[in-house]
């Protein structure tokens, strides 16, 4: 059984139609079986990342002590859902806390709700023993909530759009405009729009006409921050030198030489050489040579191959000087979440180009008793997303048992009530014995290692009775001593109390036997 709490209309607080939600059982489990039975049937217990989330939990929750999702691991309290530290900032202990009572460290948090003293403060406790109730959280994010542009993250009772550089809105689904420019003055400008007109990312290369050279750069971007990468270039006239015939055209590398006026100086367009560039590993590198192959005002843009992103400048171009305006960029794979093996779990990881990053891998494998709750193998994909998600190991069930007088049952639940691993021991009541086996385990296959033994005895009635009124017909009989239930085998000739007592050598009635039994 479990019951939630929507932080919507449902609890008076008008937050929109998708929320976090809590979740909580009504039975108290140990800390590992709570995690295990939040991981089951929603996401995880409840992390309390904020004062906010703490105090709203106090308000709405009712009455009780509750695992949290806060554990201390090597020394360091630590939400297990992130994996990250609790700061000093964030902790809520109650009074005197956190403590160890004993020789066993405590080392799970437990929440005071709604309690008269200590209110919505933490208390630490052993795991292993103590037992309260789960407190879970459902999340709200989902494949729709943001654009591509996006990530979802996740707030008490809303959540929010995180948008990549150069997108905004609600969903992230605007990227940012610049205004359309014009082209130079004898010169043009050709452009390709990856998000709409003159938006983000938005690439522009520029050229001359005949008798003309482009000063500035001859491609830029819009950015992130809704600019262009560099200053829009010009065209400046150009005179040429007469080493050439006027019939040279740039074929079959012979190119005419220019005499460019420079700040005062003059360039030799041919003479200038900048260092030959390769395309960087995981991408490709598309350049244009005015003059020839890498010299001056040659320039180069470069993209990344799908799951690896672009470290560093997009286009640059060889300068006067003969240097490139920008180092050679280098292309990343996009990286995953880190993943720790889940409980009662192992994990194998492969990472063909860096670990936990695109192409990475990850094989799971749950522990016997265990059932694995989604997909064995997982990869990193290109959207930094794993795919599937991470999986959890579900504990194998047996069915309930219960206790049926005079048989009598004490078990121990490791991973949480009528579970792989649980044992119930039996024993009967004074003047009754076991018939079965006497321990049951609860097995990997997820049933009982041999079936329920039940409790009998038998007696022998002796001759003093008491007539007592039946609905049946006669002749009915009870046991001086008082039970449930009572049978007795009747005599083969009649009722004994209208017949003279017939006595054997023992006393007793004609061997007549009692056979107790118990439903």
């Amino acid at each position: 059984f479990s019951a939630s709490c929507r932080l919507n209309t449902e609890c008076n607080h008008l937050i929109g139609l998708s929320a976090w939600t809590y979740h909580y059982n009504t039975e108290a489990t140990t800390w590992d079986a709570a995690r295990s039975w939040c991981q089951t049937h929603f996401i995880d217990l409840v992390a309390i990342q904020t004062k906010a989330e703490n105090d709203y939990l106090n308000e709405i929750i009712p009455l009780n002590k509750y695992w949290a999702g806060i554990r201390k691991i090597n020394d360091i309290w630590t939400r297990v859902t992130t994996n990250k530290a609790v700061t000093t900032e964030e902790e809520n202990w109650a009074k005197g806390e956190p403590s160890n009572a004993g020789i066993v460290s405590e080392d799970c948090v437990e929440i005071y709700i709604k309690r008269s003293n200590d209110s919505g403060k933490w208390n630490n406790e052993r795991c292993d023993t103590k037992k309260k109730i789960a407190l879970c959280y459902q999340a709200s994010c989902n494949t729709t909530s943001c654009s591509q542009h996006g990530d979802c993250e996740e707030a008490t009772g809303n959540y929010s759009c995180i948008c990549h550089p150069g997108f905004y809105g609600p969903k992230c689904e605007n990227g940012w405009q610049i205004k359309c420019q014009e082209s130079p003055p004898h010169g043009w400008m050709n452009c390709i729009h990856e998000f709409g007109d003159f938006r983000y990312n938005s690439t522009c290369n520029f050229t001359c006409t005949d008798g003309f050279l482009l000063n500035g750069s001859k491609s830029m971007f819009c950015n992130s921050s809704g600019n262009y990468s560099h200053r829009l270039p010009n065209c400046i006239l150009i005179s040429l030198k007469q080493c050439c015939p006027t019939s040279v055209v740039p074929r079959a590398g012979i190119f005419p030489t220019y005499v460019v006026e420079e700040g005062g100086r003059q360039l030799d367009s041919t003479a200038i050489t900048c260092e030959p560039l390769q395309s960087p590993p995981h991408g490709w590198m598309n350049c244009i040579h005015e003059f020839g192959d890498f010299r001056y005002n040659s320039t180069c843009n470069f993209t990344c191959t799908d799951g690896f992103l672009l470290n560093g400048s997009k286009s640059m171009f060889c300068n006067s000087s003969g240097d490139w305006t920008q180092a050679v960029p280098t292309c990343a794979a996009v990286p995953c979440l880190p993943l720790d093996p889940p409980d009662h779990a192992q994990m194998n990881c492969s990472h063909p180009i860096s670990t936990f990053s695109y192409k990475s891998t990850c094989e799971f494998v749950c522990a016997s008793g265990f059932t694995l709750n989604g997909s064995q193998i997982i990869e990193c994909t290109s959207t930094t997303e794993w795919d599937p998600p991470p999986p959890a190991c579900q504990v194998f069930i047996c069915t309930a048992l219960s206790n049926s007088k005079p048989r009598t049952m004490n078990c121990f639940h490791p991973n949480g009530g009528f579970s792989y691993g649980s044992e119930c021991r039996f024993d009967c009541t004074e003047g009754f014995v076991l018939k079965g086996t006497s321990t049951l385990t609860c097995i990997s296959s997820g049933y009982w290692s041999d079936s329920v033994p039940s409790c009998e005895g038998q007696m022998l009635c002796r001759r003093s009775y008491v007539r007592v009124q039946h609905s049946a017909p006669p002749p009915s009989y009870i046991f001086k001593k008082t039970m449930p239930y009572l049978i007795c085998q009747h005599f083969s000739d009649g009722n004994p109390f209208n017949q003279p007592e017939k006595k054997n050598n023992k006393g007793y009635n004609r061997a007549l036997k009692l056979l107790i039994m118990y439903k």
